[in-house]
């Protein structure tokens, strides 16, 4: 852990460093820390589908089920036609209790 935090202050912005550091909080159950972590993750994979899709998928593992629906909808944001982001936004809208959304985003998967 130490060496990734030493790495991370040599080169702040690189991705592949949180997101480890993130996977070993997860793997230590402190995942409040690595809540913190995905979060940052968000803004540093804005743009990169592939990677926010990971990103959305860590942080279910956690049970960060409003931090995944988050990155989720930036996915859909750059491709509204996501069939995975749009499966798993119904997952965790129905986690989170949005029925009502979740129906709306399941009547939009089947209609394509």
């Amino acid at each position: 852990m130490i060496i990734l935090n030493t790495l991370i202050k040599d080169d702040f912005l690189n991705a592949k460093y949180f997101y480890k550091i993130a996977l070993i909080f997860n793997n230590s159950n402190e995942f409040t820390k690595a809540k913190e972590d995905f979060k940052t993750l968000l803004g540093l994979y804005s743009d990169n589908v592939n990677d926010l899709y990971r990103l959305s998928l860590a942080q279910w593992r956690v049970s960060d089920a409003a931090g995944s629906l988050v990155t989720l909808n930036r996915i859909l944001e750059l491709d509204e036609t996501n069939f995975f982001a749009i499966r798993d936004s119904v997952r965790a809208l129905l986690s989170l209790g949005d029925i009502d959304e979740a129906t709306i985003l399941l009547d939009s998967l089947t209609k394509t």
